[in-house]
């Protein structure tokens, strides 16, 4: 991802602060990483008793923490008698996938028809178009583009590797096959450089419904509380109470 300005001193529960003292919101939680906060005390002491033993260990040793981590998953779920650590989510669903179809003996994986609409109103007919107008420019494209607006693509990327390719790159002329958000981010962080959007009916709609102004209302009043219902609450509250018992 492409720098910011802001330089981040602290954190604390939801919530950062600058080097200037200013506090945000902080809504990405290291992508799941401080899902319990910043410097929560608990986790703190842990993380600071486990540093003064054994800072990490590659898995073909055993060693106690881990066991008793994997016991204790094991106890959360009815079950559930092995634990596989991965490093990724990447590596987590292949993984998930060659373990089904190892126990169910079944090895067809039938997965869900769906698409972007926002990047499959992107032609390949729109990227030839742009092209002819701005010959020296590298075209990038999202992955959930079609098969032919992938294959006329000088770099393909998700929205952060566009970003940061853009930033990176010598080249001066970019035509963008993605949501048209991304332009204006490109066109904010590269001043000197030319940002061509690929087509104007690359715009969601959904994602334009969010604004700064809903989520400030939504946080002072207390509204727009997202309801399910009772069975879906039960599950999802069961998943919360899980990775809390865990931490």
């Amino acid at each position: 991802y492409a720098k910011q300005s802001i330089i981040f001193a602290r954190g604390q529960g939801a919530s950062l602060f600058d080097v200037d003292g200013v506090e945000y919101l902080d809504c990405a939680a290291g992508h799941g990483v401080a899902n319990l906060g910043h410097a929560h005390p608990k986790v703190a002491a842990a993380i600071a008793e486990q540093a003064g033993t054994l800072i990490t260990l590659f898995e073909t040793f055993y060693n106690e923490k881990r066991a008793a981590l994997m016991q204790k998953m094991t106890s959360l779920v009815p079950g559930l008698d092995r634990v596989f650590f991965c490093n990724s989510g990447t590596e987590a669903v292949e993984a998930a996938l060659k373990f089904a179809r190892i126990s169910t003996g079944r090895t067809n994986v039938i997965l869900w028809p769906g698409f972007c609409p926002t990047h499959h109103r992107i032609l390949a007919q729109h990227v030839e178009e742009r092209r002819r107008e701005w010959p020296d420019a590298e075209v990038c494209a999202h992955p959930e583009c079609t098969r032919e607006v992938r294959a006329l693509a000088d770099f393909l990327g998700s929205t952060g590797q566009i970003i940061r390719h853009v930033a990176e790159s010598p080249r001066k002329a970019f035509i963008i096959a993605t949501e048209l958000g991304v332009c204006h981010t490109l066109r904010r962080q590269n001043p000197g450089k030319t940002i061509v959007e690929v087509t104007h009916l690359a715009d969601c709609a959904n994602m334009k419904l969010n604004t700064l102004e809903k989520i400030l209302w939504s946080l002072e009043d207390m509204q727009c509380a997202v309801t399910v219902p009772e069975e879906v609450a039960v599950a999802a509250r069961q998943a919360i109470e899980r990775m809390l018992a865990v931490c």
